[in-house]
């Protein structure tokens, strides 16, 4: 199974793949997206693969899998914080 993770560092917040650092963002939801963009592309190709985020613990946990209707995607469904000050949260 192959691991698309959403991390916080220095530069903000950065998409890596399996450990590897492949980008990094200003935004929470920048990293997300592509992460999922990369999971469905490796999806499209036939590999299993899991979006994960850093929770404010260091864990490692899995953005909720939804099918998108519309889109056809399974790689989660975030809702935004309400205030600056939320952090996101998983939709469910």
């Amino acid at each position: 199974m192959k691991f698309h993770d959403i991390v916080c560092d220095e530069d903000g917040w950065s998409h890596l793949v399996d450990g590897v650092r492949r980008a990094s963002f200003p935004s929470w939801f920048l990293a997300l997206n592509a992460a999922r963009r990369s999971a469905e592309q490796d999806d499209r190709d036939g590999v299993m693969c899991s979006v994960r985020f850093q929770s404010m613990d260091g864990r490692m946990l899995p953005v909720q899998e939804k099918l998108e209707p519309a889109s056809g995607t399974r790689f989660g469904t975030i809702k935004p914080a309400k205030r600056a000050d939320e952090a996101p949260r998983l939709a469910g």
